[in-house]
């Protein structure tokens, strides 16, 4: 178990302030801006940075707050893997064995081991330069994680890879990190990595968590509307009070009253559905007309874009799209139940 306790950094006029606890063989994924502080959170944790008096960093008991980085049994992996250009696979993966002072027959054995298990074997005599992006990636893993730390840092770890390559060397770390068990923080701006990976995500700004939890929980609940981007929601809108304590965008009213004056909300495009010819609307559901400005298909979903009152996204599936005749220009009506609208914190 790794226990966070009011760390406190401040770098020039910027200070993170962070109390996180992070479960045994958790994989836990940082979501954040540019800026916000997870970098400087992860230098933290790894001892590249000092924490200010009154720091708690504890990893399964053991107190490691002012410890030297090499004491901390914490595997790093920053932003490029920052890999030794002079040395081959073989001896970047060596590194930490050989500045413990780890028996040459041991070592070798340690390399070819983790080298197989992340698929990269064949590239132990290699030169760094010529590898690609995903072979980088794995080569700066295994050096990570040879010493088997008792928890593994990750700062954007496949943010330079391409897609397909991305998805591969995600499946890989996740099954890694579920073989050794151990605690994971893994820094990234994406959604789609979060959903790949998550146990639990936390959402930081300005140099806090401000929200964590399941990423379902999060993602269905977000706390403000910065939280509700970061988890990738289009139907953000702020509204106007009506005189009867509604909410009202562009004229069109919703059937909520929010408490403490709040008007920004959420509506969740999965529970937002196409009217048919002859369907009643639901006691409680609003409906609205519009005209489908765009119709982006990926997958076994599509999304609907819709101008009207509001700018409104919803999901459906590419036969349910082609059964009701639906194309950019064309009229709809679309209905949502009470509980599609999530109020958010102003």
């Amino acid at each position: 178990m790794i226990e966070i306790k009011n760390l406190r950094h401040r770098a020039g006029e910027f200070t993170i302030a962070v109390n996180l606890t992070i479960e045994t063989a958790e994989y836990f994924v940082l979501l954040g801006r540019t800026g916000c502080g997870k970098t400087l959170l992860l230098e933290c944790l790894s001892g590249l940075r000092q924490c200010e008096k009154g720091s708690s960093v504890a990893i399964n008991g053991r107190d490691v707050t002012f410890a030297d980085p090499r004491e901390r049994s914490i595997g790093y992996v920053p932003q490029e893997g920052a890999l030794f250009t002079h040395l081959n696979v073989f001896d970047n993966i060596a590194f930490a064995l050989r500045v413990a002072h780890g028996e040459k027959k041991d070592t070798h054995r340690r390399v070819t081991q983790f080298a197989g298990l992340l698929g990269i074997g064949h590239l132990l005599n290699r030169r760094v330069q010529g590898l690609s992006g995903g072979e980088r990636q794995r080569v700066a893993l295994a050096r990570a994680l040879i010493r088997k730390p008792a928890m593994l840092l990750l700062d954007e770890p496949v943010s330079a890879l391409d897609e397909g390559t991305r998805d591969r060397v995600c499946r890989e770390l996740l099954g890694l990190q579920r073989e050794m068990k151990i605690p994971v923080i893994h820094v990234c701006h994406s959604f789609d990595e979060a959903a790949m990976l998550a146990d639990r995500v936390g959402i930081m700004r300005d140099g806090r968590l401000v929200q964590q939890g399941p990423l379902r929980q999060v993602h269905l609940y977000p706390l403000d509307a910065y939280v509700a981007t970061m988890m990738r929601h289009e139907n953000i809108f702020t509204g106007s009070l009506t005189v009867h304590g509604t909410l009202s965008v562009n004229g069109f009213d919703l059937p909520v009253m929010p408490p403490n004056g709040a008007r920004k909300f959420i509506i969740h495009p999965h529970l937002v559905r196409v009217v048919r010819n002859g369907d009643r609307t639901a006691d409680g559901s609003s409906r609205m007309n519009g005209r489908v400005k765009e119709i982006r298909h990926s997958g076994p979903v599509s999304a609907i874009l819709i101008d009207g009152p509001l700018a409104l996204t919803l999901y459906a599936r590419p036969e349910e799209i082609e059964e009701s005749g639906t194309k950019r220009g064309s009229e709809l009506s679309v209905t949502f139940p009470r509980e599609a609208i999530h109020l958010l914190d102003d």
